[in-house]
């Protein structure tokens, strides 16, 4: 299965109810579970996010051969608090007036040379999933087994079961209202 998960729904956390700090708690045993449940959580959210992570790399390997690229940083003028934000050198902010300006130092790929930018382009990511190479299906297979963990599901669920269990999840979180924001 190519991450359902990954795209239909987010994994769920688990969410203890914590006492006011003022008002003492009924019980140790209750806080013991509450902080193993956190525990758990951040660690099922660790193991999502590195399967992520090694499938996002070897994705970006793929489609960007480090042979056949080079970085090119573009640099233009940017607001701060703008949609370059994050580009902006701090050691560039000067005010002017009702907003900050800086500089933006945005780092790119391009092809090294015609050679490889002609060979780019034939690197797509529906080419790359038509084709399926097994380190491909293995990073989803780990990130589908990670997130199924997260939500206390086999890893083996056809998909048609997986889409049933997303959906009763879907539907219990509209009738309740408690739909997470993102």
């Amino acid at each position: 299965m190519y991450s359902v998960f990954a795209h239909g729904a987010a994994a769920p956390v688990a969410r203890a109810s914590s006492p006011c700090p003022h008002e003492p708690d009924a019980s140790t045993h209750s806080q013991h579970g509450q902080g193993a449940r956190a525990t758990q959580a951040a660690t099922q959210a660790a193991a999502i996010a590195a399967a992520a992570k090694t499938l996002n790399e070897l994705r970006e390997n793929w489609l960007n051969p480090p042979d056949w690229t080079r970085t090119e940083v573009l640099e233009f003028p940017g607001t701060v608090g703008g949609p370059w934000d994050r580009y902006i050198d701090p050691a560039t902010v000067e005010d002017r007036g009702g907003f900050q300006l800086g500089t933006v130092r945005y780092p790119r790929l391009v092809a090294r040379d015609a050679d490889c930018a002609a060979r780019l382009k034939d690197r797509t990511l529906t080419k790359l999933y038509n084709e399926r190479p097994a380190w491909l299906a293995d990073c989803h297979t780990r990130l589908d087994a990670a997130v199924a963990a997260a939500y206390g599901w086999p890893a083996d669920l056809p998909d048609a079961a997986i889409l049933e269990r997303l959906l009763a999840l879907n539907q219990a979180a509209a009738d309740t209202g408690n739909i997470p924001h993102a």
